[in-house]
């Protein structure tokens, strides 16, 4: 079956699915009103009325669902008068890829490029039109790349295919609203099966629209240019992202706003960045659509078929940076940033950020260390343990390194992560604690590096990897003496000490009043950190260390726990504590127990694996306590 075919197909279901209902409904009707008129108020009238009911019914059900799947309008609103030469751009890709241009254009954080149109009912009739374009786009493309992507962007609601088709692709952008926008009630399921009957007879069609905007972006950009961009918005979104978690994330530590495009544009260009960056492209090549309405072919099918594709009066390739297109873009980009992303401080050069940065996570994480050591209570050699660098690696070199950092481990680790975890935070906070020291004392400096971690320079001017330098003495510690030479080599104090953090305040997940604690009422509050049981009738809302210091208050750290058995009854619940030591604890709910939150997540999120929960509640009879 031609397109053509498909397309009435695909629209006859999207119509129908509520046509037919009404049709059915009306006529019904109509017949009930007709056999009345003629005396006839037997049963066979009043089961036609029924049926008109429930179909009429039916129609009013469905009717909102299928009608409030509109898009809704975000990002930051850029207007001709501000940006002419972009709004120019569009005009002119609009005639190539032969479509009306878009009414507003909206500047959205993420990767993406969109154009939708808040087209009602269902599509079938064009609306108001919006085209969203992703902030990092105009700093991770080229002005041809950028003319590719909005070109194609701009013909998937082109008229190179017929009327017929582009209506098709319009709507199946309001069905894919409408499903993701459906409810979890008993609808969905229908709605659910009649997009899917809509989708499968109008992929083909819009298989030969993607097919077409490609088309348009060769017309617009050239091959070379618009294989380039398929190839680069492939790999796009993971680079943002790893730009992001690795390099945006020190702009909140540092409490200064970078210059986001530049610094991506920089990222992107660092040579390791640009391997990088093609193998992610070469992973997409054969990759999948992303979701059941995705219609394009496979990238390296689209970029085959580019081959054969004439770019007759494409123009030359401009190679600027996609921001060039902007007006005064040295002022323009800041102001978009500004718009979309968080003000975090005064603008800041990214050096000058990234040195505040460092230096502030590696000072936390020697504030992190030294609360931690002081709260575990380790001695070595008879005397507690030191919070200085020193005293830190004479403790990991005795084999309490694991000890020295379990007060800062999340208590509902399983047992077997405990280990690594342990060294894991361990080298993080050692490795922070020199660093801070350096720099402290004016023996090092961070500095930038776009083509992987942050550098740490030397006054001697060599670079230092302080957490590799740190990691195997952690792991291994037969290695701290080697470890300490090699410190006193590159001019670390040793004596440096930061000092400790402030104690966390512990999250309150739930309490539970009237819980059997050997035999008498007890109060139970269940923390982040572990359990604290008091006599029954203690004040709701103290602080934990005033309720600790109460008179027959017992605290119970989850990281004592061992393991621990839930048992869910139809009256209440059941716990059993196995702690270190040997010592155990029993708890048992009551029909009176008074419950404020859930204690039973809030233990499973405290004592994670370590925590067994069975639930008794579907049996007859309920196991007799062990």
């Amino acid at each position: 079956m031609r397109s053509p075919w498909r397309a009435v197909l695909a629209l006859t279901l999207l119509v129908g699915f509520l046509a037919v209902a009404a049709v059915l409904a009306a006529a019904s009707a109509g017949a009930a009103l007709y056999a009345m008129a003629d005396g006839d108020v037997g049963m066979t009238a009043i089961q036609l009325l029924v049926v008109s009911a429930l179909l009429g019914t039916a129609v009013g059900l469905f009717l909102p669902p299928l009608l409030r799947g509109r898009p809704k309008a975000r990002g930051h609103l850029v207007d001709r008068q501000a940006q002419p030469d972009l709004w120019r751009l569009i005009d002119e890709l609009s005639e190539v890829a032969r479509t009306r241009p878009p009414d507003e254009l909206r500047v959205v954080p993420g990767v993406r490029v969109a154009l939708w149109e808040d087209a009602t009912p269902l599509g079938l009739v064009p609306g108001h039109r919006c085209l969203e374009l992703g902030l990092p786009l105009l700093g991770g493309l080229t002005v041809s790349e950028l003319r590719a992507v909005l070109a194609h962007e701009l013909a998937h609601l082109g008229g190179r295919e017929g009327l017929l088709t582009t209506v098709t692709y319009r709507a199946t952008g309001v069905v894919e609203r409408i499903v993701a926008d459906a409810g979890e009630d008993w609808r969905r399921r229908v709605v659910q099966t009649w997009a899917g009957w809509f989708r499968r007879a109008a992929e083909p069609v819009n298989r030969r629209q993607e097919r077409a905007a490609d088309e348009a972006a060769v017309a617009a950009a050239g091959v070379d240019a618009t294989r380039s961009a398929v190839r680069r918005m492939a790999a796009l979104e993971r680079a943002w992202s790893h730009y992001g978690q690795q390099y945006l994330a020190l702009a909140p530590v540092a409490r200064r706003t970078p210059d986001v495009l530049l610094g991506f544009r920089s990222y992107l260009s660092a040579p390791s960045r640009r391997r990088e960056w093609e193998g992610l492209a070469d992973e997409a090549l054969d990759g999948g659509p992303s979701g059941p309405f995705d219609c394009h072919a496979p990238l390296r099918e689209r970029i085959e078929a580019m081959r054969g594709d004439s770019a007759d009066g494409a123009p030359e390739p401009d190679d600027r940076p996609a921001w060039s297109l902007l007006s005064d873009p040295g002022r323009s980009v800041p102001e978009l940033e500004d718009a979309l992303l968080v003000d975090l401080g005064p603008r800041a050069p990214w050096p000058d950020l990234v040195r505040v940065a460092v230096v502030r996570k590696a000072e936390d994480a020697a504030r992190r260390l030294s609360r931690a050591v002081l709260d575990s209570g380790v001695r070595v050699d008879g005397r507690a343990a030191q919070t200085t660098i020193a005293g830190v690696l004479l403790a990991v070199h005795r084999g309490l390194g694991a000890d020295l950092v379990k007060p800062a481990l999340d208590p509902g680790l399983a047992p077997a992560e405990v280990p690594e975890a342990s060294q894991s935070l361990l080298a993080e906070l050692l490795s922070g604690a020199v660093t801070a020291a350096l720099c402290r004392t004016g023996r090092a400096r961070p500095e930038l590096n776009w083509d992987g971690p942050c550098w740490l320079r030397l006054a001697t001017g060599h670079v230092v990897d302080v957490e590799r330098l740190v990691g195997p003495a952690v792991r291994t510690p037969r290695l701290v003496p080697q470890l300490h030479r090699h410190l006193v080599r590159i001019g670390v104090p040793l004596d440096f000490a930061a000092r400790p953090a402030d104690a966390p305040e512990p999250e309150l997940l739930a309490c539970a009043n009237g819980v059997k604690c050997q035999g008498d009422p007890h109060d139970v509050r269940v923390y982040d950190s572990g359990l604290l049981v008091l006599p029954a009738g203690s004040p709701a809302r103290k602080p934990l260390p005033e309720l600790r210091r109460r008179p027959g208050a017992r605290w119970v750290c989850g990281h004592d726990v061992e393991w621990a058995r839930l048992v869910l009854r139809r009256s209440g619940w059941d716990v059993w504590l196995q702690l270190r030591g040997g010592d155990e604890l029993e708890l048992t709910s009551t029909r009176d127990t008074a419950h404020d939150g859930e204690p039973q997540e809030g233990m499973a999120r405290l004592l994670g694996d370590r925590l067994e929960v069975e639930d008794v509640r579907q049996r007859r009879r309920e196991p007799a306590h062990p």
